[in-house]
């Protein structure tokens, strides 16, 4: 903000990324915008236990310790890809 500028943060891939993303934009002081994906897509709605998500234009910090999330491992580990030999 030293600068004029206002940080607006473009990074929706995955619920760790978007809580990774809303902690950073909190410790800004100017921040004013998130950009949040609205598409339905398993890893988005799966991969974590917690639901990462804008409502009704509206998104919440998550507050648990570490980013606030918890990794489905079930998930994840069904989705694993085995290493190339």
């Amino acid at each position: 903000a030293e600068i004029g500028a206002r940080p607006c943060n473009h990074c929706y891939t995955s619920p760790i990324t978007v809580a990774a993303s809303l902690h950073w934009l909190a410790t800004c002081k100017d921040a004013f915008l998130f950009e949040d994906c609205v598409e339905d897509e398993p890893l988005r709605h799966e991969l974590t236990l917690e639901k990462v998500q804008a409502e009704n234009g509206v998104i919440q910090v998550p507050n648990r310790p570490g980013l606030g999330i918890t990794l489905n491992e079930d998930f994840v580990a069904a989705h694993l890809v085995a290493e190339s030999k």
